[in-house]
């Protein structure tokens, strides 16, 4: 017999049973997007985003993300090319830690974190996450409170199983959806060309 819990007045059975099964069983990335959207909200966050990159084969990466953003903030960050600059996408891809959006964080690239918090993404929580053949950054957000030291005790454990689940699930499903994934430009030396043929 599994756990309860209440939330927004449903009662849920321990979601981690409910959300594996769902995500094992899940036949696209937008119905398991929701999926994890549900228990994003339950641990106090209002968004879920998810990116990752193919590591193979190295001709052919590509770049996949989703998330639940607002459709100006997609365009605000694609237009600006923010994907090159933004300061926690950089440190998350270099550290396998659990990464949080403090105001040390907050200090490289101010222009960047103000035009996002114009957007309602003040607060975040993120980890970085490497599989055989992916490496992936999933990011909880927030408009609301600082992610503070008493909340990372409560609930940190549950955001590293859910980032977890959500790369696993998202890499087998990015297998069947391939065409959402946008090719990644690849600049080889004259050397590295050389090898490769």
């Amino acid at each position: 017999d599994y756990g309860c819990y209440l939330w927004m007045g449903w009662i849920m059975t321990d979601w981690r049973t409910e959300l594996l099964d769902t995500a094992m069983q899940a036949k696209d990335v937008d119905s398991l997007l929701n999926e994890i959207l549900v228990v994003t909200r339950w641990l106090g966050f209002e968004y879920v985003a998810y990116g990752s990159q193919r590591r193979f084969p190295v001709s052919r990466q590509r770049l996949f993300i989703i998330n639940n953003y607002s459709d100006n903030w997609k365009a605000t960050y694609a237009s600006n090319q923010y994907l090159n600059i933004d300061p926690y996408v950089a440190k998350c891809l270099k550290s396998s830690q659990p990464l949080v959006w403090d105001s040390h964080l907050k200090t490289c690239n101010p222009g960047f974190w103000e035009d996002a918090a114009a957007h309602g993404l003040n607060e975040g929580w993120g980890l970085s996450l490497l599989s055989c053949d992916a490496q992936g950054l999933v990011t909880f957000a927030r408009s609301g409170e600082p992610v503070s030291v008493t909340e990372l005790k409560a609930k940190q454990a549950e955001l590293c199983w859910l980032s977890h689940i959500t790369h696993l699930s998202m890499c087998r499903l990015q297998q069947l959806e391939d065409d959402r994934a946008v090719p990644v430009n690849i600049e080889l030396s004259l050397r590295e060309k050389e090898i490769l043929r």
